[in-house]
């Protein structure tokens, strides 16, 4: 069922809200709007529910039609009775074949559309060549996958500039990158349950892409060679400038990150708060 046009929270900043045309996100953006309207769930034919029941429970089906038939017609044939029950058990197969079979093309669809998003806006393209090669200090995991941005992670130094962390910030997009997420908390041997858990004191580095090609501002949070998710938008044009100097340099600027993750209705939901060093303080020394 898909999301009607309306205004929602911004996928990257949620302190403004955006339009949803119902296929995209727009470029109309508000600081305020009316509450997004409640999608209607479609009425279903009468027989769903009986028909989940048949599939999820054939062997009560199979007693109940028996039962039905006794009620009916005083007895029931033991022939007639095992060929009820053979014809049912058949049926029933080819049904549960079926459905598996379109649920698993379902999640195929799903997968392929989610990785379709994926690429197209959460892991733009992040040309970083312009960097020179700085042999890295192994701070970082080697295990990254092989693309622009990761490569730009392990060929820069990490730089810790002993400025104070004074800036608190919570990180956009943490649930477009839960796989990496979850790649940290398993590095860190910590496991994700449904009570939560955190992870304090995280090494980061802030990775500017200026060949992001929805926002060349953009700037990369990652842990351990995993790319968690964005500094907001709003924030990253004061941070791109002075990181990108300093990435040109040869150096990536080290940060903290403490980072949340519990499960919740089978999935797993996540929080991350930057501590990083005010953008004028960069700004300085860059």
């Amino acid at each position: 069922m898909s999301t009607q046009p309306g205004w929602y929270p911004d996928p990257q900043d949620t302190s403004i809200v955006r339009w949803w045309d119902g296929t995209q996100w727009t470029g109309q953006t508000n600081s305020s709007a009316p509450t997004p309207p409640t999608a209607t769930v479609p009425s279903q034919p009468w027989w769903i529910p009986f028909a989940r029941f048949v599939a999820v429970h054939p062997a009560w089906t199979v007693v109940i039609l028996l039962f039905v038939c006794t009620a009916v017609f005083g007895f029931i044939d033991t022939d007639f009775a095992a060929t009820l029950w053979v014809i049912m058990s058949v049926g029933l197969l080819i049904w549960r074949a079926i459905a598996l079979t379109n649920r698993f093309a379902d999640d195929i669809a799903t997968q392929r559309a989610n990785n379709r998003k994926n690429t197209a806006t959460t892991r733009p393209g992040t040309a970083l060549a312009t960097y020179p090669a700085v042999q890295t200090s192994g701070h970082l995991s080697r295990r990254a996958k092989p693309d622009d941005l990761q490569r730009s992670v392990v060929s820069l130094a990490p730089l810790d500039t002993g400025l104070p962390l004074d800036e608190q910030i919570e990180v956009a997009g943490p649930h477009h990158h839960i796989m990496d997420i979850k790649a940290v908390f398993r590095e860190a041997g910590k496991t994700i349950t449904t009570a939560g858990v955190t992870l304090s004191d995280l090494d980061t580095l802030l990775v500017p892409e200026p060949s992001n090609n929805a926002d060349p501002n953009a700037v990369a949070v990652v842990i351990g060679g995993h790319h968690i998710g964005y500094i907001p938008a709003r924030k990253a044009p004061a941070y791109s400038a002075p990181l990108l100097r300093i990435a040109q340099s040869g150096h990536l600027v080290v940060a903290k990150t403490r980072l949340w993750a519990k499960v919740e209705d089978g999935a797993v939901r996540a929080r991350g708060t930057l501590l990083a060093p005010e953008a004028q303080a960069l700004a300085q020394i860059a």
